[in-house]
C-alpha cells in the first residue's frame, strides 16, 4: 500500500496481514481494516497562493463532478489548488509541480515552503491532505505556461484572482478551501 511507505518492511507486512481488499480501480481502492471499509487513495497537497504585492489570492473555478452530483444545477465550484501526490514524491515536490500545472507559478528554488501539517481527508479514508498557505512576493516566483494534466475538467477550469477586499464574501465549495481562507484571515491579523 502506498500509505505505508514510511513504515519498515515488517510493519507494512503486519498491517497488510490485517486488512482485506474489497474493491480496486486505478489508484483508488477500498480495504476492510479492523471492521471498517476504508477508502484508500494517494495523499494530496492543497494550497492557497497569496500574492502579497497584489493584495489578492488565487483560486480555481472548476467543474468538479463529485460536487455536481449533489448540486446538478451548479456547473462550476470555487476551490483551492489540490494536487495528488505521485509515487515517491514529497509534499513540497507535489506543491511545486501543482503550482505550475494549475496556476503557472514556478517557485524560486530558494523559496522555503512551510506546511501547516497534514489532515485526514475524512474519517472513512486514509488520505492525508498536506495544507499550506503560500505568501508570495514577485521575487519568489516566475510566471510560466500552465501545464495541465490534460483532463476535460482541467481544460474547463479557470484561475481567478480575488482581491482581499472580497475575502469575507467568498463562498468556497469545499472544507479545505474554507479552511485555507480562514488560515489566510488569521495570517493577515497577525
Amino acid at each position: 500500500m502506498q500509505k505505508f511507505t514510511k513504515m519498515t518492511k515488517e510493519q507494512q507486512e503486519e498491517v497488510e496481514k490485517n486488512y482485506t481488499p474489497v474493491w480496486e480501480e486505478g489508484s483508488q481502492r477500498v480495504v476492510n481494516y479492523e471492521g471498517w471499509n476504508i477508502f484508500v487513495e494517494p495523499d494530496k497537497v492543497c494550497c492557497l497562493p497569496f500574492l502579497q504585492e497584489y493584495n489578492s489570492i488565487l483560486l480555481r473555478v472548476e467543474p468538479v463532478p463529485s460536487y455536481k452530483l449533489r448540486n446538478p444545477e451548479q456547473s462550476d465550484f470555487l476551490t483551492c489548488m489540490s494536487e495528488t501526490m505521485k509515487d515517491n514524491e514529497s509534499p513540497e515536490q507535489t506543491l511545486r509541480r501543482g503550482l505550475i500545472e494549475e496556476f503557472g507559478i514556478k517557485l524560486d528554488n530558494s523559496y522555503k515552503v512551510e506546511f501547516d501539517g497534514e489532515l485526514y481527508q475524512f474519517k472513512g479514508g486514509d488520505t492525508k491532505v498536506h495544507i499550506c498557505l503560500i505568501p508570495l512576493m514577485e521575487h519568489d516566483y516566475l510566471d510560466v505556461p500552465i501545464l495541465t494534466d490534460g483532463s476535460k475538467e482541467e481544460k474547463n477550469s479557470k484561475i481567478v484572482k480575488v482581491d482581499l477586499k472580497y475575502l469575507n464574501s467568498l463562498k468556497p465549495s469545499d472544507l479545505t478551501t474554507a479552511f485555507l481562507i480562514n488560515k489566510l484571515k488569521l495570517y493577515l491579523k497577525s
